[in-house]
């Protein structure tokens, strides 16, 4: 249990700044004029959810499990532990009704950084101790 906890606080304190940086920048990008011959959903998926949410969740995840030097299943808890913070920060929001996009492009940003990461950690322990595991 000892392991788990620095993940799941990081993870929390990682959600929360999450959420805490990527609002002002989905205002921002939600005010980027779209071309009239542009799709919207598509627009919504790449330039307000993209650019404003899963921009922003994917460096910061990152730092985070980095910082926490996560791996295994406290890769896994890190991830657990900033969707809900995230989910209740769009409760404190009251925006939880309307919430599912950001919350999935959040999770895109955070499924990408774990991937990142396990990256990195394979070519940090060169290639035979990565064997060995």
């Amino acid at each position: 249990m000892r392991r788990l906890l620095i993940p799941l606080c990081g993870g929390a304190a990682t959600g929360g700044l999450i959420a805490a940086v990527s609002f002002p920048w989905l205002a921002r990008t939600a005010a980027i004029a779209m071309p009239r011959s542009f799709n919207l959903y598509l627009w919504d998926a790449l330039v307000v959810f993209g650019l404003g949410a899963s921009l922003v969740a994917f460096p910061l995840m990152l730092a985070g499990l980095r910082l926490a030097r996560a791996h295994g299943t406290g890769v896994a808890a890190m991830l657990v532990a900033a969707m809900l913070a995230l989910v209740a920060g769009l409760v404190v929001l009251d925006a939880l009704e309307g919430g599912g996009s950001v919350l999935m492009a959040w999770a895109v940003g955070m499924l990408l950084a774990a991937l990142v990461h396990r990256y990195w950690r394979r070519s940090d322990q060169g290639p035979l101790q990565a064997h060995a595991r």
